[in-house]
This record gives structure tokens, C-alpha cells and sequence, in this order.
């Protein structure tokens, strides 16, 4: 890779995984700053809490690990976004920077907004990968569906073979405080997540549409897979494929015997 190839951030949001990742790919064309922001003030609102900071840590360890096989670590840094920007603009020649849109809350939008008018006052181009099939801009619903399971149904973005750091920088993860992540069904890592995707298509999930309403076997019953999908750590289109019928199963098995975890998804 030549002396001058561009250097770009890759901000990580609610999307800590190597697959699927099309900003990442993105950018591993060039040098690459992976950058995930641990915000405070975020950590104050009235639907956050420390438990769910204790599970992104755990789950920012376990992308840190595979980010760092590629060649790349994770970077965070803790502070106000636009502070974070400010300060990694001024000491390096950043030349994009690339994220999936993000689908939170009025705070990270309101974030989302001073973030991107920094950049513009930069001449910093940012550039944003749709994510979960959700399309921004549209003045009515005509055609959603059908536009968000042709999203779903497309190819999933290969995973890049190798990232080349563009500055060195350190990591900063090892700073966080330790987490407690002691529930067996918080899904903090990547393979945790496929595991128990899995399982509930294959096991936990058949008996989905009896059990998802009683106390005493819904947590097994169900999916579990919120938290791995809020953080990212799976992207809504594996999933999504991973429930659509196999090639193997014929169609009359299909039609007279579903398997009721695929049907009854949630």
C-alpha cells in the first residue's frame, strides 16, 4: 500500500462486528482507523445504564480481538464525539470518514448533527452504509417492505482479509473498567451470538409459539438476540437469512411441516 493512501476513520456505533460491515470494507482499501466514542453524557440518559454499559464493554473486547487479528485494534476514546474528531483531525490527515447510519434516539441524532457539521467545516466527507434495511428520506411508506427484503435478501458484504492501521495510536480499551456480564443469555460476543442464533432455529426456537408466553420457558424459548442486534454484534440480514429456508429442505417439508422458529421469529 502506497505512502499516500487515503486514511479514513471507521466510527463504530451499534454495529461491533467484523461481517457484514460494509464501511469497513470500505475502507480497508486504504489505511484505517477503527474508532468506537465511550460518551458520558450518553451514559446519563434515562434509558441507559450501567448494565448495558457492562455488556458493550464486553462486546467492544471481543470486536477489539477480531479487529485486532486483521491488523487493526479498536481505538476508543471517552468524551464529547465532536472533542474526540477535533482532536484525531488536527494530528492526522484524515481523509474520510465512513459509519453506518445509526438508529438511536433524539441525543445520538442531535450528536450525529454537530459531528457532521464539524466534518463539513473540514472539507471531511463522511460517508454513511445503510443498516437494517431501514430507509432514511422517504415521504410515504409505498414500497418499504418490498425495498427493505430485497436489503435483506441481497448479499451479505464480505469481511476484508487484512486492515492496515493508519496511524499508531493506542488502543485505549484496556482503560475501560472490567464487566460483570454474568447472565448466560447477554450475548456480548460474536460467537455467543451465532451460537445462539443457532440453537434457536435448531432447538429453543421450535417450541417459540407455545412457550414465548409463559414466564417458565420463555427465556429459553426465545431468540435472545436483542442484545447482540442493538449492539451490532450480528447484522439484521444474517439473521434474517439464516431464517429463510435451506436449499436441502424440500418444499412439501416446508409446507406441511415449518419449523416454528422460523415463522414465529421475534
Amino acid at each position: 500500500m502506497t505512502h499516500d493512501a487515503p486514511l479514513r476513520i471507521v466510527w463504530f456505533k451499534r454495529d461491533l462486528r467484523v461481517s457484514d460491515h460494509a464501511p469497513l470494507l470500505h475502507a480497508s482499501r486504504g489505511k484505517v482507523i477503527p474508532l468506537y466514542i465511550l460518551e458520558p453524557d450518553y451514559w446519563t440518559l434515562k434509558d441507559t445504564s450501567a448494565r448495558q454499559q457492562d455488556v458493550l464493554i464486553a462486546a467492544l473486547r471481543d470486536v477489539n480481538a477480531a479487529l485486532s487479528k486483521l491488523g487493526a485494534p479498536l481505538i476508543v476514546r471517552q468524551g464529547d464525539a465532536v472533542d474526540v474528531f477535533k482532536t484525531l483531525l488536527a494530528a492526522h490527515p484524515i481523509t474520510e470518514v465512513v459509519s453506518h447510519e445509526e438508529t438511536g434516539n433524539a441525543w445520538t441524532y442531535q450528536r450525529d448533527l454537530q459531528v457532521a457539521k464539524l466534518l463539513r467545516s473540514q472539507n471531511i466527507p463522511w460517508r454513511e452504509f445503510p443498516n437494517h434495511g431501514v430507509v432514511r428520506g422517504l415521504k410515504d411508506r409505498d414500497g418499504w417492505s418490498k425495498r427493505w427484503h430485497q436489503t435483506m435478501a441481497s448479499a451479505q458484504v464480505q469481511s476484508p482479509e487484512q486492515l492496515e492501521p493508519g496511524v499508531n495510536l493506542t488502543s485505549g480499551i484496556d482503560h475501560l473498567r472490567p464487566s460483570d456480564v454474568s447472565n448466560e443469555w447477554l450475548m456480548s460476543a460474536r460467537a455467543d451470538a451465532e451460537q445462539g442464533l443457532e440453537s434457536f432455529l435448531h432447538a429453543r426456537g421450535v417450541s417459540y409459539h407455545l412457550s414465548m408466553s409463559s414466564p417458565l420457558t420463555a427465556e429459553k424459548a426465545c431468540s435472545r438476540l436483542s442484545v447482540p442486534l442493538s449492539l451490532g454484534i450480528i447484522s439484521m440480514r444474517e439473521i434474517y437469512q439464516a431464517t429463510q429456508p435451506r436449499p436441502s429442505e424440500s418444499e412439501p417439508t416446508r409446507k406441511t411441516s415449518p419449523t416454528p422458529g422460523r415463522r414465529h421469529y421475534k
